[in-house]
């Protein structure tokens, strides 16, 4: 074949690449021009729809019966806490809040025994140094309720749970030496309704009771030596050892002496540990 015989299909072949082009220019110029019909206009690419929200999806009755009912469950939340307002409780109410969903008696008692054990002791809380520290007995809120009033923390090391399941704490003043343990008087969770006979719901008459009763009545105090608990807190913050047997640092004096070496005590028998505990 010769090469004068090819030149004529490149030619159709532009012939007809011109003629499309030609046809898509003037279907663009005419939907341009007649831009208010909108059946004349082009549809928009993909990447348009991109940005256009996702219709809702449609609620069910239950679904808004829920709603109305956790509406109407947090309005009386708030009504049952502003009753607080005129307690020892109030200045506390809002941190309390940053921490828990909402306020319950536990909370409570532990504001009540902070406040308790300082006025004993004549500590200012909330402390700005380490001078005091708690041992709670039990965790969970009446922790948080020690902690919010006391500025004391685990992380501060000022606050520890020696965990017994006792809703009591002992309050430790670390320049006199001298501790207090406090604890709720038995009987409290009937006593407590008395004091807020108008609350129809035993759980919130408690919650309110705790907030009104006087200390005499609410709580039990005794003056205790130092725990030996609290000697972790109270020893050197900056020592650390080698555990001769898995290689790891122990700090704050958390080891045990075994047969002249030092131990940590996940490496420690039970035996050990208990021989080291006296």
């Amino acid at each position: 074949m010769r090469d004068d015989d090819v030149t004529p299909c490149r030619c159709r072949s532009e012939q007809l690449a011109d003629a499309c082009q030609h046809a898509a220019g003037s279907r663009a110029h005419g939907a341009a021009k007649l831009g208010g019909d909108r059946r004349l206009q082009l549809p928009p690419s993909r990447s348009a729809y991109e940005h256009v929200p996702p219709p809702l999806p449609r609620t069910s009755s239950t679904d808004r019966i829920r709603v109305r009912l956790t509406r109407h469950s947090q309005t009386a939340s708030v009504r049952q806490t502003e009753k607080l307002s005129a307690t020892v409780v109030a200045p506390y109410i809002e941190p309390l809040g940053r921490l828990h969903h909402a306020l319950c008696p536990r909370q409570v008692l532990g504001v009540r025994v902070a406040l308790c054990a300082a006025r004993a002791l004549g500590i200012p809380f909330p402390q700005n140094d380490k001078r005091t520290l708690i041992l709670s007995e039990i965790d969970g809120c009446f922790a948080d309720g020690l902690m919010v009033v006391s500025n004391c923390s685990v992380g501060h090391r000022t606050l520890r749970v020696v965990d017994v399941g006792k809703i009591a704490a002992t309050v430790i003043d670390t320049q006199t030496h001298q501790a207090v343990r406090v604890w709720p008087r038995p009987g409290t969770r009937a006593s407590a309704c008395v004091y807020a006979d108008a609350e129809a719901n035993r759980w919130h008459a408690q919650r309110l009771g705790y907030a009104h009763m006087p200390d005499t009545e609410l709580l039990s105090l005794q003056r205790v030596p130092v725990p030996a608990a609290a000697a972790p807190l109270l020893g050197a913050w900056d020592t650390r050892t080698l555990c001769t047997r898995c290689g790891e640092e122990v700090f704050y004096d958390r080891h045990i002496i075994v047969d002249g070496l030092h131990v940590c005590r996940v490496c420690a028998s039970e035996r050990d540990v208990g021989d080291a505990a006296g």
